[in-house]
């Protein structure tokens, strides 16, 4: 499945889920997050940002559930308003 960055990001990202881990941003939660599962820095890349945390949630488990399904091809996280 390929994760796709939110469209209204300041750079658009396109990666395999299966080389990226995916999380709520500890600094801040309205974040979520991307990073390379193989490097070996602490680098991340914004994947999509919610006016509150619980809006943020949902989102993360909106992807968990788009990656259940087997034949899920493509996650775009949702823009703020769509969640």
């Amino acid at each position: 499945m390929r994760v796709i960055s939110q469209k209204d990001m300041p750079v658009i990202i396109d990666l395999p889920y299966e080389r990226i881990g995916v999380s709520q941003s500890y600094e801040d939660p309205n974040y979520i997050i991307g990073f390379d599962t193989d490097a070996s820095d602490d680098d991340y890349f914004y994947l999509a940002r919610y006016s509150t945390p619980e809006k943020a949630e949902k989102a993360m488990g909106e992807c968990r559930r788009c990656y259940s399904c087997f034949n899920a091809k493509v996650f775009q996280f949702p823009a703020d308003e769509e969640i």
